[in-house]
């Protein structure tokens, strides 16, 4: 009446599987915006701001006002994003915090927050698990060091004093990152400058 090569014992549950593995290759790969907490939807508000304004305006109480320049301080370098570049550096975040969910050992010691994606650790083992598991190209990991990069301006703008932001050591750190998966990428494929990685995205190489 069955096969011969049915085990002898079939367990009542089958054995816990990762939602990350359960999602079939080339699909869209980030964490739900609607179940983020409200302390990380709040950042994002706040990053959008600056992020749109070039850091000229800020959310306070959220409310957005103009940002006071402190007398006889350089304004630091700082580009005015359209809302679809808002928008990709925000899906760059959500995946990465789908990935730092799923597999970061570190949660959840470290609760979500934009902060974590400046850590240059997690941004390597996202990179190397990007490439080895999912099998896409280092775009993916550009992404997450460009936006690392944005974050951690966002985070550091009241304190920089150089206009190229030279001064931020964790910068310094991301760009390193950054320029070391570009080569990796450029092995593979060169004068390439649009993309399709296996999250379904397609766009140009993400630039600072």
């Amino acid at each position: 009446m069955f096969p011969d090569d049915l085990p002898a014992f079939v367990p009542k549950f089958p054995e816990y599987i990762p939602k990350s593995v359960l999602r079939p290759r080339g699909s869209v790969y980030a964490f739900p915006e609607d179940e983020l907490p409200e302390s990380v939807k709040t950042e994002f508000k706040s990053f959008e701001v600056f992020r749109r304004t070039g850091g000229k305006k800020q959310l306070v109480k959220g409310v957005v006002v103009r940002r006071k320049n402190e007398v006889g301080k350089l304004r630091p370098e700082l580009e005015v994003l359209e809302e679809s570049t808002f928008t990709n550096e925000k899906e760059t975040v959500l995946r990465f915090f789908e990935w730092y969910v799923d597999f970061s050992e570190e949660h959840p010691k470290q609760p979500l927050s934009l902060e974590l994606i400046t850590h240059t650790h997690l941004i390597d083992a996202f990179a190397d698990w990007s490439v080895e598991e999912r099998g896409n190209s280092h775009i993916p990991a550009v992404a997450a060091a460009t936006t690392a990069i944005a974050v951690t301006k966002w985070l550091h703008f009241d304190v920089v004093k150089r206009r190229k932001w030279t001064d931020i050591d964790v910068i310094e750190e991301v760009r390193e990152l950054r320029n070391d998966y570009l080569e990796e990428y450029k092995k593979l494929f060169v004068n390439v400058c649009e993309v399709e990685d296996n999250y379904g995205h397609k766009g140009a190489i993400p630039e600072e």
